[in-house]
């Protein structure tokens, strides 16, 4: 009884306190520590700490004495008198107040009517605070509500950045809640690739949760990012925030395998800027350019195939002969010819892309048609990386380098070499790998920018501590030399490597910073690259062809460019014969990164021993000479490895276990090409130069794949260009992936002629 009685006085005490207090901050946790006794509200009015608060309203002053006095004359302790509140003025209230007392539940406020509200919030936090409420009673209302953000954060974000924020937020709020918990955003992260531990993403919501509801709304997630702009977020949750980022930066598009591909919105926008400006003259694709930049209008002009068939031949001219795309396709049958054709003529220019079908294309699969169209670009791109066009790369070559070793690189190598060319030039001591990682601190750009021109692009935003500040100032001078600003500042702090490669091939076509060679040297740089890019001679086009079938394969971290020098230390040859032959390889005998001539001696003999296992037929060749890169045996060991490559898929799709070997192949172009009255004696028959036969052929196997009309009668070199350019894009368009030139037709390249006629086979017998 006396522990009650000092528990009342206590209570009483603290009461007047309160009223001589004035910190709302020690009145609020004290009012909250009664209300559930006292009955101040009932238990559906209590939101938790960010419901509006009520304040206390002025009650007659009581003292502790006379409390006590009629505490002691009664018998029975009286209940403590109920204080009346009344509640703050908040944003909700204001709202409430606008739309009357009516009898029917209030629609829903829309987005102007709460921004006027909410204009009167004060600062990010209030603001942030207020809309969770507000999107809490909204929802009781109606079952949708857009996402509102509050006037006071609407001018501190791009239109993009808060268009991708609403998109993050909704991927983040996997319940559809309206709120982000700690379950949901640690699950995603690490879907992403971005684990956190559990405890620091629940500590991170605590931190920023307003108005400890255990969970983020939306205002309060734009209050995150705000602070995270300005630097006010330090520690454990500076690193939260850094990694919700990098998820905000990356849409999110789920896989048929459940994995997930990003893009950025700024790489999506590039895209489709390129393609506007690129193929604006283009009445083919008038009826889908330009391109809206926002949105999902990119995806969708691919759907009928044109596109990417128009791209192709911007990185490389006269690849896909334009006579053989269908111009208005009326069904998706035709839509998926077209996306056919140009998924097979990527691939004949050195595109890489795995699981990538036509259908994709059709259905406008968003991760995968930028990954088609990131190959298609980057393409078009880095085609005029090259000594044909810009001969003073000859400037570039190491001491032990010839012409012909240079011209085989990939235009990545080139840049690279050409940077840490201009950095040695300008004294700085960097050197970059790459074009992510090394270049993001923004050194690199302001170094090759002043070497570019000193006067205009000053090297002061080196002083600058602050790595987005730097990059814009790049960006700016950038800008001033006429390089388009195809990334943002933020592509070069995070590191983006597709842009930023982007950036470096427009820095290098606009400002090459190379001294120009003499009349002499250009002319015998010019005569070799013509030479070597017109594939005259029969090993250099033999080379191209095996290094595009190898890197068709999509083996893991594999591109070949030099087919005699990339297969010299034999670990890419040993991943060419397990692919084809499965579980061939003693990979516990083999050395993946052989630094001495003696290791990779030991991976081509190991090669070579396991290829004569599986049955390859390599008399006179032995490991030294693949790891000396001797022409003709590397050639004559990779023709070995395509021939038995093909002949088992023929054995697969066809379901029995003999093999097809030139002459069965031969038999079978003449079966089908009988009624034609033509016939060919061999893949050596000069009469094959025409491409009659094989277009005959194509037109047995799908009737109406060829235009007659079209088709000349190849009776001089002209015509048989021009017959053997569609024989192949016809050939592509039925579905086959081959890397046959015109030139291997019109000069009866036997080899290529007899691979041509097997695929032909494969793909009829592949869909039967």
């Amino acid at each position: 009884f006396k522990a009650h009685v000092l528990l009342l006085d206590l209570r009483c005490y603290i009461r007047n306190l309160l009223k001589i207090i004035s910190c709302n901050h020690f009145r609020l946790y004290f009012f909250f520590f009664f209300q559930a006794e006292d009955g101040i509200r009932d238990a559906q009015e209590s939101r938790g700490l960010g419901d509006v608060y009520k304040r206390q309203a002025p009650a007659p002053a009581q003292s502790v004495a006379s409390r006590k006095t009629v505490f002691e004359d009664s018998d029975e302790a009286p209940a403590p008198p109920k204080v009346k509140y009344e509640k703050r003025r908040s944003v909700s209230d204001m709202i409430k107040d606008r739309e009357g007392a009516a009898a029917e539940a209030p629609a829903a406020p829309t987005s102007n009517a709460l921004s006027d509200v909410v204009k009167q919030a004060k600062g990010a936090s209030s603001a942030a605070q207020s809309l969770t409420h507000l999107t809490k009673a909204a929802q009781n209302k109606t079952a949708s509500l857009d996402q509102v953000v509050p006037d006071v954060l609407v001018h501190k974000f791009k239109a993009s950045d808060m268009d991708a924020y609403q998109k993050a937020f909704k991927e983040f709020d996997a319940d559809g809640s309206g709120e982000i918990d700690a379950n949901e955003l640690s699950s995603l992260l690490s879907k992403v690739g971005i684990p956190m531990l559990k405890a620091e993403v629940a500590d991170f919501i605590k931190e920023f949760d307003l108005d400890a509801s255990g969970a983020i709304s939306f205002g309060e997630f734009l209050n995150v990012m705000e602070k995270a702009k300005k630097g006010m977020i330090d520690g454990k949750a500076k690193d939260m925030v850094r990694n919700i980022q990098k998820a905000v930066d990356h849409q999110k598009v789920e896989g048929i395998a459940g994995g997930y591909h990003g893009y950025t919105e700024e790489e999506k926008r590039f895209y489709a800027s390129f393609i506007n400006s690129t193929l604006a003259n283009d009445p083919q694709c008038a009826h889908i350019l330009p391109i809206d930049l926002e949105g999902e209008a990119l995806f969708e002009a691919v759907h009928d195939g044109i596109l990417p068939c128009k791209m192709v031949n911007v990185a490389y001219p006269g690849t896909v002969d334009e006579r053989v795309i269908t111009k208005s396709p009326k069904n998706v049958f035709q839509k998926v010819q077209n996306a056919t054709l140009a998924l097979n003529a990527a691939r004949s220019i050195g595109c890489q892309f795995v699981g990538i079908a036509a259908m994709d294309l059709v259905d406008g699969e968003r991760h995968l048609v930028l990954a088609l169209l990131w190959q298609l670009v980057k393409a078009a791109v880095l085609s005029k990386i090259s000594l044909k066009e810009h001969p003073y790369l000859v400037r570039l070559l190491n001491e032990d380098e010839n012409v012909a070793d240079f011209m085989k690189l990939p235009p990545e190598k080139i840049l690279l070499r050409w940077v840490n060319f201009l950095l040695k030039e300008s004294g700085c001591n960097r050197r970059v790998k790459n074009f992510g990682q090394d270049i993001k601190d923004s050194e690199v750009y302001l170094r090759l920018l002043n070497r570019a021109d000193s006067s205009r692009c000053g090297l002061e935003p080196l002083q600058e501590d602050d790595l987005h500040n730097r990059a814009t100032a790049v960006l700016q001078n950038a800008s001033g030399l006429g390089v388009s600003a195809s990334l943002t500042a933020t592509d070069i702090v995070k590191g983006n490597s597709k842009m930023n490669l982007i950036f470096v091939a427009d820095l290098f076509n606009k400002c090459p910073c190379l001294e120009p060679l003499t009349e002499e040297e250009e002319s015998q740089v010019s005569a070799t690259a013509t030479d070597m890019l017109n594939f005259s001679d029969e090993g250099t086009r033999e080379e191209r062809v095996f290094r595009l079938w190898i890197n068709a394969l999509n083996l893991e971290d594999v591109f070949v460019s030099n087919l005699f020098k990339d297969l010299d230390d034999g670990w890419i040859l040993l991943q060419v014969l397990d692919q084809i032959y499965k579980g061939s390889v003693n990979w516990r005998a083999a050395i993946k990164s052989p630094g001495t001539i003696y290791k990779r001696l030991e991976n081509c003999n190991l090669a070579v021993a396991t290829a004569k296992e599986a049955g390859l037929k390599l008399t006179g060749i032995d490991g030294q000479n693949i790891a000396d890169g001797v022409e003709m045996y590397v050639l004559a060991f990779i023709w070995q490895l395509w021939r038995a490559h093909l002949s088992d898929l023929l054995v697969q799709a066809g379901g029995n276990d003999k093999k097809p070997d030139e002459k069965t192949i031969l038999r079978y172009m003449n079966t089908k090409i009988e009624k034609s009255g033509i016939k060919a004696s061999s893949f050596k028959d000069k009469s094959l130069a025409n491409s009659q036969a094989i277009l005959q052929l194509l037109s047995a196997v799908q009737p109406d794949s060829v235009d007659w009309e079209m088709v000349t009668e190849g009776s001089t070199e002209e015509d048989q260009k021009l017959n053997a350019e569609y024989a192949i894009s016809v050939a592509r368009k039925i579905g086959c992936t081959i890397f046959t030139l015109p030139e291997d037709i019109i000069d009866v390249h036997p080899k290529q002629l007899m691979v041509l006629v097997a695929m032909v086979m494969l793909t009829e017998t592949s869909n039967c």
